[in-house]
C-alpha cells in the first residue's frame, strides 16, 4: 500500500494547460490523425479488437517537440472520443520520486515530472485519465508509453509509441490491461514477454506503466488520499500506543 507523504508539494497555480476542445470525431483514419509508429492495446470491453498503427511524419529536429504534442493529442483522443481533455500537472521531486519508488518497487529516475497527465472528461464528470510516459531503451533510443485508466484506475487502454517490435510489443503491453496500482509488473513472472522481444525492453515498458499508475492514484484518486490518512493516523495511535505500555505503571 502506498502511504502518504508528510508533506506533500501543492500543485502549482499556474502551468494547467487545457486542450481546450472538445475532442469529438479527432483520431480520424487518415495518416495525420494517426500517432506514429504507434502500437495500440484496448481492454476487450472498450474494443473487441486491438489494432496496430502506424504512420510517418516529416523529419526535422526543428519539429520534434512539435510531433509529439500532435502525437499526444491524437494518442489521448482515441482513448476517450468525445471527451474533453485536461493536461494535470503533478507534484513531482527527489523526495516524491524516492517515496513512490520505494512503496511501488520500482525505482523513479526523477525524470517522471515530466511525463503529461490528462483527464478526460464529458458532462463534467470525469471518466478516466491519461499518462504520456517517456522512457529511454537500453540502446539509449526513446520510446513513449500512453495508456489511459477508467474511474476505478484500471488501465483500459495502452499504446507503445516509437517502439522495437511493434507487433510484438503490442502483444506484451495488452497484458497490463485490467492492472491497477496494486498489480505486479515483473517481466518472467507476472508478465511474459513476447517471444523474440527483449525482456529488458519488455521490463521497460511495464515500469513505466506501472510507475505511471502509482502516479496517478498517489495525485488524482481522493478515496486513496482518505485510506492513506486512516492509515497514517492508525500507524500513529499504534506508535502511542506502544510507548504508553512502556511507561505505564
Amino acid at each position: 500500500m502506498i502511504r502518504k507523504m508528510q508533506n506533500k508539494v501543492l500543485w502549482p497555480a499556474l502551468g494547467i494547460a487545457v486542450i481546450g476542445v472538445t475532442l469529438t470525431g479527432c483520431g480520424g483514419n487518415n495518416a495525420g490523425d494517426t500517432a506514429p509508429g504507434a502500437t495500440t492495446a484496448q481492454a476487450p470491453a472498450a474494443s473487441p479488437t486491438a489494432s496496430t498503427e502506424t504512420a510517418s511524419t516529416g523529419a526535422g529536429a526543428q519539429h520534434s517537440d512539435h510531433n509529439h504534442d500532435a502525437q499526444t493529442q491524437v494518442t489521448m483522443a482515441k482513448f476517450f472520443p468525445g471527451a474533453q481533455l485536461s493536461a494535470k500537472p503533478f507534484p513531482f521531486n527527489e523526495a516524491a520520486a524516492a517515496h513512490m519508488g520505494e512503496e511501488a518497487g520500482v525505482k523513479f529516475s526523477g525524470k517522471e515530472g515530466e511525463w503529461q497527465v490528462f483527464e478526460a472528461t464529458q458532462n463534467g464528470k470525469r471518466v478516466g485519465m491519461a499518462v504520456m510516459t517517456h522512457s529511454t531503451l537500453p540502446d539509449g533510443k526513446d520510446m513513449h508509453v500512453a495508456f489511459a485508466v477508467n474511474p476505478k484506475f484500471a488501465i483500459t487502454h495502452v499504446t507503445a509509441l516509437n517502439a522495437p517490435d511493434a507487433a510484438k510489443m503490442k502483444t506484451f503491453i495488452a497484458q497490463t490491461l485490467g492492472k491497477n496500482y496494486k498489480a505486479a509488473f515483473k517481466v518472467g513472472k507476472d508478465l511474459k514477454a513476447a517471444p523474440g522481444l527483449s525482456p529488458q525492453v519488455a521490463q521497460v515498458a511495464a515500469d513505466a506503466v506501472h510507475k505511471g499508475v502509482v502516479i496517478l492514484i498517489e495525485n488524482f484518486d481522493p478515496a486513496h488520499a482518505e485510506e492513506e490518512g486512516r492509515e497514517h493516523t492508525e500507524d500513529a495511535g499504534h506508535a502511542g500506543h506502544k510507548e504508553g505500555d512502556g511507561h505505564s505503571h
